[in-house]
């Protein structure tokens, strides 16, 4: 059976090489992004150009921290989100400084880990219950 696989943070880094890899291993693949705009367009365009009735890409632009605007997404495209079977959490934020752990104060520290927490809890929070539904995922 061919799988729907969500990637979260999939516009660009890891992420989008985990949508390429996964889109050309045959799966349908949904990508999240949320400021990398125009990295997630050339990878649309890259791999939309490639996709057909049995296998397609879906990018959705989205602050995954934020779980209004999250769940608002999911409901407008529940046709595409209730089709998920595997969801891939790579999203989330580190700051540039190579020091950050160990200098930042600690309100900028708990900023990032809580937005972190949150790239992972609401995607699982707005997805599994689709998968609950159907019994698979």
């Amino acid at each position: 059976m061919k799988k729907t696989i969500l990637v979260t943070g999939g516009g660009g880094g890891i992420g989008s090489e985990v949508v390429r890899l996964l889109f050309h291993r045959g799966a349908n693949v949904i990508f999240t992004y949320n400021h990398s705009l125009e990295a997630a367009e050339a990878l649309y365009n890259e791999l939309s150009v490639k996709s057909d009735k049995d296998k397609w890409i879906k990018c959705f632009q989205c602050d995954l921290a934020d779980a209004k605007s999250l769940r608002k997404i999911v409901s407008e495209n529940k046709d595409v989100f209730s089709m998920i079977d595997v969801i891939v959490n790579n999203a989330g934020m580190i700051s540039d400084d190579p020091q950050f752990l160990i200098m930042a104060n600690m309100n900028n520290w708990w900023k990032v880990l809580n937005n972190n927490i949150a790239c992972v809890v609401n995607p699982l929070r707005a997805i599994v219950p689709f998968m609950i539904r159907k019994k698979r995922g």
